[in-house]
């Protein structure tokens, strides 16, 4: 099963959802704001991480973990609304709350990538068992032809297929 090449506006509009995301997060954890302490802020930042590694990709997992951790500083690290640091702990969790996106953005990537080629193997395992099948019905020489030819169409998405039988 191939995959079909991405138009760059559907590339764009995944980036701009994975931000938007972000945006609606920090939307929610603001409005939460005066009952949240900054640890919970950070968990809540990698949702969108989470989520737009798993939806859209490595490309948008990693503009959605450098966006939370703008936003984050921005919103929740004093002095608040500034992307300025006064204490040494603030730097702390604001390096840390990187390193974790940027390692389980990774990580997701990876899961994602290796169910895609476990996918693509499943499809050509049943591909191959149903050709296998298909072949051990015929009776004929011609009909083996013609069941080969068929299958050889399907696969190369070719126009025209010959396949010849010698005595």
């Amino acid at each position: 099963m191939r995959r079909l090449p991405r138009s760059p506006l559907f590339i764009i509009v995944e980036y701009m959802l994975a931000l938007l995301l972000v945006g609606l997060t920090t939307g929610v954890l603001h409005l939460f704001g005066s009952v949240l302490d900054t640890q919970i802020a950070t968990v809540g930042y990698l949702l969108p991480v989470v989520v737009s590694t798993l939806i859209w990709g490595l490309g948008p997992g990693i503009v959605a973990a450098l966006a939370a951790f703008f936003a984050f500083n921005y919103f929740f690290i004093e002095p608040r609304f500034t992307l300025l640091v006064e204490r040494p702990q603030d730097l702390l969790v604001l390096v840390a709350f990187l390193a974790v996106a940027a390692v389980l953005n990774q990580l997701l990537g990876r899961t994602r990538a290796a169910l895609s080629a476990a996918q693509q193997r499943e499809h050509e395992a049943m591909r191959l068992y149903e050709f296998s099948t298909a072949l051990a019905r015929q009776h004929t020489d011609q009909s083996i032809a013609r069941t080969v030819a068929q299958y050889l169409l399907e696969i190369f998405q070719a126009d025209r297929v010959e396949v010849v039988v010698e005595a």
